[in-house]
């Protein structure tokens, strides 16, 4: 509502306005249900938190936003303790991590082995190659 009446000062010509506010007791609103009223003449427009999402686009149009947000996650606080900070996944994880590790690294060797000279020596080199 700030923005909209700051908006008016720089106009120099009078505008009527009025504000209607608009809720149906203790349901939640329906910011779609207000766009459809635009669109059909009840209200001549809105000011507030509307986000601007496709099926409403197709049904008016929308001015720039005066300020963008971005996108906001809110989540709880937790504390965190040293093994979240050095263990951010279960042993259990970590186990799966490392064999698809060496499974990629054994296909890889089975994929160049024959035509990659760095993938042959010693057994020893090989392992090291599949593990580096």
């Amino acid at each position: 509502m700030d923005v909209f009446l700051a908006a008016l000062k720089l106009v120099p010509y009078p505008v009527p306005y009025e504000f209607v506010v608009f809720e149906e007791g203790h349901k939640n609103l329906d910011y779609t249900d207000l766009v459809n009223k635009v669109a059909h003449n009840v209200f001549d427009a809105l000011v507030g938190d509307i986000s601007i999402i496709t099926k409403r686009i197709k049904i008016v149009d929308f001015t720039q936003p005066y300020v963008e947000s971005g996108l906001v996650v809110l989540v709880p606080i937790k504390k965190l303790n040293s093994r979240s900070t050095f263990w951010p996944f279960t042993p259990q994880m970590w186990v799966v991590s490392m064999c698809f590790f060496i499974l990629i690294g054994v296909v890889m060797w089975i994929l160049e082995h024959t035509q990659n000279d760095e993938f042959g020596g010693t057994p020893k080199k090989q392992l090291v190659t599949i593990l580096w």
